[in-house]
């Protein structure tokens, strides 16, 4: 009779790809039949979006199924009509808001063949190749070709190249390069493919080397020369190489692979520096004098809070080579609240894959503000925010209210009554509207009545606070040390990475990848760490604590399609461990570590868990542990207790 296909994305919503009744079946209700279940299935998610065709009969129907018209913009289809967007909101709590101004769409590059399979019907790819087209994706991704496909299709027979050169020209979006970054890309394609050997294969090279000089996500092809090297090239250059089916069916990873690229940041020897003249600053890197502030104001703002060091903290951000990467400046407003007055990525990083990276690890938790040892509320109050750093800010715990971004940081393990009073506290000290722990309130006591999932979201929120209440589970994890130090643990390097007393994690997301036996089980846990080896190295320890927000058990090489967009294992690392393709494997994504300030020896963790009932571990494997065993291990391991 009838059918919805949808998706769910990163940011809570359900998005509609179809929704059809057949002609006997219409006028019984069927949509909303089909509507009505999405809302019970997903009441927890925070809205339902769908594009529709303004020439369309549907596009008179959504407003009676409780749909509200968004926006409405022009279709991607070579002869597509003005599009509709529709929202019927589920759940209005402020955990769910969205920045008002987001990143762009991600860019998606088509190699020619893709675009000559989408001009003509009669190829047997066309169906498949337009689906990057469809109305749905309208708002979703961003569609391009580079400018060497005209080189590609001069070597194309008429009269198909005549009749592409100029359906190009005037239906698509040709993107040029940056040179001097594609040139950069080429260098290493080169290292990945050797010298190219005829025009066709010049061509390929150039192709990803525009698109990933322009920070595409993906590139759509059906080359299997190019296919064959897909990891290679996402790890070199952070850039996608997939079928346009692939890339639809997977692109949830296509849209974050745009966010994170972390092996730019390893080995670059980013360092925090507190700010003691106005000049050590380049302030031409900083001012938005496009948005009317001045070198002068900026200059004269920071300059007040040097002259203020018991109420402001100014914090750069610099690479290796002493350039500027982000700025910070806190103030102190009182003992539990802080504001970021200025809370800037370099303007040369603005928009790139770099830029995106640091406002992820800003975001997560800006510097200078995670050792306070009591609970604090900080807000951001620079109105010259980028949108992608408020993007990320708001993935990593800020809310939305009254035009206001503000999270909550209650570091310590607390327990229901304690912590309903520290927020009941928090709320009124601060006069912060009640709308804003709303949503924290609900998740607590959902927490409390036992909802895993309930509790892990909220000790995100409130990180690094955890939680007594709840039913999280707790693994102890080994790890060996040059996989910690590589996934999150910096201080094991030989020189410091932004400072060595934080507790700041370059890659807030990463995954790791362990044999199946003895592995957490479920999608919600807390992880600690212990890195095994030598104490020289930095071994036989518990050194941090993170999230685990999802465990796959699959094949090594259906693993490392899923998760090669996080952390820093690549292919070869992956067979030296498992030897085989076919292997089974478990990947953990986690996000959210913190490196403890203090360590945890094997004999103190042994006698925590002697004391809590259990034998004496080797921690070989995986190994659950108490809630209590946890708090103890925690406390001490953050100075707490």
């Amino acid at each position: 009779m009838g059918y919805v296909l949808f998706s769910v994305n990163q940011k809570s919503e359900i998005r509609i790809a179809h929704l059809a009744v057949s002609s006997e079946s219409r006028g019984k209700g069927i949509s909303r039949l089909l509507i009505n279940q999405l809302r019970s299935d997903y009441s927890e998610n925070a809205r339902i979006r769908l594009n529709c065709r303004a020439d369309y009969v549907a596009a008179q129907v959504w407003h009676s199924l409780g749909f509200v018209v968004g926006k409405r913009m022009p279709g991607k289809k070579l002869d597509g009509s003005e599009l509709i967007g529709y929202t019927l909101t589920l759940n209005d709590t402020p955990l769910f808001e969205l920045s008002p101004s987001l990143p762009e769409q991600p860019l998606i590059v088509c190699d020619a063949n893709v675009c000559i399979d989408i001009r003509y019907p009669s190829r047997p790819r066309h169906e498949s190749a337009s689906g990057l087209l469809a109305d749905w994706l309208a708002d979703q991704i961003s569609i391009a070709v580079t400018e060497e496909v005209f080189n590609d299709l001069d070597r194309q027979d008429e009269p198909m190249r005549s009749e592409m050169i100029s359906s190009i020209r005037t239906s698509w979006n040709v993107i040029s390069s940056d040179i001097d970054a594609a040139e950069r890309h080429r260098d290493a394609l080169r290292e990945i493919f050797g010298d190219p050997k005829d025009p066709s294969e010049i061509s390929d090279q150039r192709h990803l080397a525009i698109a990933a000089s322009r920070n595409a996500a993906a590139f759509a092809t059906y080359d299997e020369e190019l296919l064959k090297k897909a990891p290679d090239i996402l790890g070199s250059l952070g850039l996608r190489v997939q079928r346009p089916s692939e890339i639809i069916s997977e692109l949830d990873s296509v849209v974050r692979v745009g966010i994170y690229q972390y092996r730019e940041m390893r080995n670059t020897g980013i360092e925090r520096h507190r700010v003691k003249s106005i000049n050590e600053l380049d302030l031409a890197e900083f001012a938005k004098e496009k948005q009317g502030e001045s070198r002068r104001v900026l200059a004269a703002m920071i300059d007040g809070a040097l002259s203020l060091p018991d109420r402001f903290e100014v914090a750069h951000i610099r690479d290796a080579n002493q350039q500027s990467l982000a700025m910070i400046l806190t103030e102190i407003k009182s003992a539990s609240e802080k504001s970021l007055r200025i809370f800037r990525v370099t303007r040369r990083l603005a928009g790139t894959r770099l830029g995106n990276v640091i406002s992820e690890l800003l975001a997560y938790l800006p510097l200078g503000t995670a050792n306070s040892p009591k609970g604090t509320i900080l807000k951001i109050e620079d109105p010259h925010v980028e949108p992608s750093l408020l993007a990320a800010c708001l993935r990593r715990g800020f809310q939305i209210a009254d035009q206001q971004y503000i999270r909550a940081m209650l570091p310590g393990v607390w327990d229901h009554k304690s912590f309903l009073e520290v927020i009941n506290e928090i709320t009124d000290a601060n006069g912060l509207p009640a709308v804003l722990f709303a949503g924290i309130l609900g998740l607590a006591d959902a927490a409390a009545g036992g909802c895993q999932t309930s509790t892990q979201r909220l000790e995100a929120l409130i990180h690094p606070g955890k939680l007594a209440f709840g039913k999280l589970p707790t693994y102890v994890v080994p790890i060996q040390p040059e996989w910690a130090q590589e996934l999150f643990d910096f201080r094991i390097w030989s020189r410091p990475l932004l400072s060595m007393d934080t507790r700041l994690v370059i890659n807030p997301d990463s995954v790791y990848y362990k044999r199946p036996k003895n592995s957490p089980k479920g999608d919600n846990a807390r992880i600690l760490w212990y890195v095994s080896g030598s104490k020289q190295r930095g071994g036989g320890c518990i050194r941090a604590c993170s999230v685990m927000t999802k465990g796959v058990t699959g094949t090594v090489k259906d693993l490392y399609r899923e998760y090669q967009r996080l952390g820093v294992f690549e292919w070869r690392h992956l067979m030296d461990h498992f030897g085989n393709p076919d292997t089974l494997a478990f990947a953990m994504e986690f996000t959210n570590t913190e490196l403890f300030p203090r360590t945890i020896s094997l004999d103190e963790l042994n006698a925590i868990l002697i004391e809590d009932g259990m034998k004496r571990q080797q921690f070989i494997s995986a190994l659950e542990i108490s809630q209590a065993a946890f708090e103890t291990i925690y406390l001490q391991a953050s100075r707490l207790d």
